[in-house]
């Protein structure tokens, strides 16, 4: 299910590779994974919010 994939991947940095997300740990081991639509679509939201905070805070 997608709250599976998403708490496996919760520790993980991704950065898009293709149709494939690249999880990159946040040490010097990578693996990739196939996402579902689903989950990408959640990494990209997570995404956006990250960008709106980043910019609040650089516009205090």
């Amino acid at each position: 299910s997608f709250y599976n994939e998403f708490k496996e991947l919760a520790n993980y940095k991704y950065m898009e590779s293709g149709n494939k997300l690249r999880i990159a740990a946040f040490g010097s081991v990578s693996r990739k994974y196939e996402l579902s639509d689903s989950a990408k679509k959640m990494f990209g939201f997570l995404d956006d919010i990250i960008d709106l905070y980043e910019f609040y805070n650089e516009n205090k």
